[in-house]
């Protein structure tokens, strides 16, 4: 995981599995080859990084068993004081 900041939950999907579609700095969407995704459905979750204020929302739509397509988007949080 060279390319991680510290304290950021990575997904470890090796590069041969996937396929970006968008690569932009507040938006990624991939295609996945996961064996582990026997599912169809929609599944998210958050991670948050406080050193940068920001979360990352991780959403995974598999409408075909072992293809997710994972959309993270990045999210800087603000202070109000």
């Amino acid at each position: 995981m060279p390319d991680q900041k510290p304290g950021l939950v990575a997904d470890i999907v090796p590069p041969w599995r996937r396929w970006r579609i968008v690569d932009r700095p507040r938006l990624k969407v991939q295609l996945q080859v996961e064996l582990r995704d026997v599912w169809i459905g929609c599944f998210w979750r958050v991670s948050r990084h406080p050193d940068l204020r920001a979360s990352i929302l991780h959403l995974y739509v598999c409408l075909l068993p072992l293809l997710p397509l994972h959309v993270s988007i990045l999210r800087r949080e603000h202070s109000n004081g």
